[in-house]
């Protein structure tokens, strides 16, 4: 519909003698919950999305903050590399928070889910105080038991919604949960003063 506002989708893929896996649409294990980014307000005012045909290595030190360093030195025993899924940052050409997708990502819905409850994970933090620190007592919690503590809350917050999304229960309190899922939904809407918050601070997170 004319005018009606759409998320930037962005396709970076490389020419190789192989066909192409899609053409210019998300990868089919990624498509449903693509569409319902299309139906959020905020993510269709301020954010991208962008699918990159590439395999990038992580450098040691994204790979301990994503997974920890237990998990670190065990790949590193094993002698493998930490490849990137997605990652999310602020595209400074638009401004929006660009979430991208690389190839290993493709067949994971997981991955793009992960990366869509990091930038839910900035708005609880910027402007849902009460959730924030729901969030905070879990986490505190979690490493009193001995979780990694080179995990950070950012990270242990968006893989477990990631895993509420897939359908796997996790130790989540389930009004943290509830919260989270409203915020990415169709009927959230969230004010452009807050996004801009979210984005400025978004080093912070």
């Amino acid at each position: 519909m004319k005018g009606y506002p759409r998320i930037p989708i962005i396709y970076q893929q490389q020419d190789t003698h192989e066909e192409r896996k899609f053409g210019l649409r998300p990868p089919e294990a990624l498509r449903v919950l693509v569409e319902r980014m299309k139906g959020v307000d905020w993510l269709v005012k301020h954010c991208m999305l962008a699918f990159d045909d590439n395999w990038p290595t992580a450098s040691q030190d994204i790979a301990i903050q994503s997974r920890g360093r237990r998990w670190y030195d065990e790949i590193k025993e094993r002698d493998k590399r930490f490849v990137i899924q997605g990652c999310t940052s602020i595209d400074k050409q638009t401004g929006r928070i660009g979430i991208t997708i690389y190839r290993p990502g493709f067949d994971n819905e997981r991955v793009l889910a992960e990366e869509i409850y990091h930038v839910v994970f900035g708005i609880i933090r910027k402007a849902k105080p009460t959730t924030y620190q729901a969030t905070q007592r879990w986490h505190k919690n979690r490493l009193k038991k001995g979780t990694d503590p080179t995990v950070c809350l950012d990270e242990a917050f968006s893989k477990s919604m990631a895993l509420e999304e897939s359908g796997k229960g996790t130790d989540l309190p389930p009004g943290v949960v509830r919260h989270a899922r409203r915020l990415f939904s169709p009927a959230c809407r969230i004010p452009a003063s807050v996004m801009q918050n979210v984005k400025a601070n978004w080093s912070l997170i």
